[in-house]
């Protein structure tokens, strides 16, 4: 009897939901919404946002003066018409989005993660000369002189390094600067169960990324930034760099079925 109790009580259970696996998503292949001029913006773009609805973005642009003192413009992007307009102020819901999109964790899953590490490290700017005068075209003398060895410390620098990640992945990564999460990442809703980061290794390309560790890298992408799934997981929009100032607002569907993989962490 107790036996049939468990096995009852098993099935009475519900199933764990089956959320995507991120390299079998269906995209759609990227398409430009706007450009975007960061000259004409005044500042470089540091918050993207998904409206409730679904039908604009918002953008902050921030200039920082050489006191570190910072100026923010805001501005709205309409989907339909590929318009851009400015805004007095950032819209309440586009902090919230931002606050979930940024996010240490899934919105869905608290064991889906990103690790912090921090490390100091000595870079070396320049090749040091070695081998004292043989390294310069001279006579071996066997040793480094005086000067050598003040040119080899000039040519290191310590540098503290932030870096992301979640098992191996790398989804960002800082040196000698502050770490700004959601610029190089952005979680997807609870039903998607995934992240877009772009891969910092590889030509920033964007790249989707499951709990289970599966990955689909997006074609046709490179020097991206911002990354930043609706809110009902059905779209993704992303900054790409054209030029030093420049930027195109691009975005990629999901266009179909995929195979999906179970969780028990994603939320339904």
């Amino acid at each position: 009897m107790f036996h049939l109790l468990i096995a009852l009580a098993t099935l009475a259970q519900p199933a764990a939901p089956a959320v995507p696996d991120a390299a079998h998503l269906r995209l759609s292949a990227p398409t430009r919404i706007v450009e975007l001029d960061t000259r004409v913006l005044g500042g470089d773009i540091t918050r993207l946002a998904w409206s409730p609805d679904g039908t604009q973005i918002y953008l902050r642009a921030t200039r920082t003066d050489h006191m570190g003192n910072q100026t923010d413009r805001h501005y709205l992007v309409t989907l339909s018409s590929s318009t851009l307009s400015g805004l007095d102020a950032e819209p309440p819901w586009a902090s919230a989005y931002w606050s979930w999109k940024s996010a240490p964790w899934s919105p869905g899953s608290s064991a889906f993660r990103i690790q912090v590490q921090t490390q100091e490290k000595t870079l070396k700017s320049v090749a040091s000369p070695m081998g004292g005068s043989l390294a310069k075209g001279g006579p071996d003398t066997g040793s480094s002189t005086a000067d050598d060895i003040a040119e080899a410390a000039r040519s290191r620098q310590e540098a503290v390094v932030t870096r992301f990640h979640i098992g191996g992945v790398t989804v960002g990564q800082w040196t000698n600067e502050p770490a700004r999460p959601g610029t190089t990442f952005g979680w997807s809703p609870a039903n998607l169960g995934v992240i877009a980061f772009a891969d910092r290794d590889h030509d920033r390309r964007l790249v989707i990324l499951d709990a289970a560790g599966h990955k689909q890298v997006v074609q046709d992408t490179k020097d991206v930034e911002q990354p930043a799934w609706s809110r009902d997981g059905r779209h993704l929009v992303f900054l790409r760099k054209t030029g030093r100032k420049t930027y195109s607002l691009e975005r990629i569907d999901v266009v179909g079925p995929q195979q999906a993989r179970t969780s028990e962490h994603v939320q339904p």
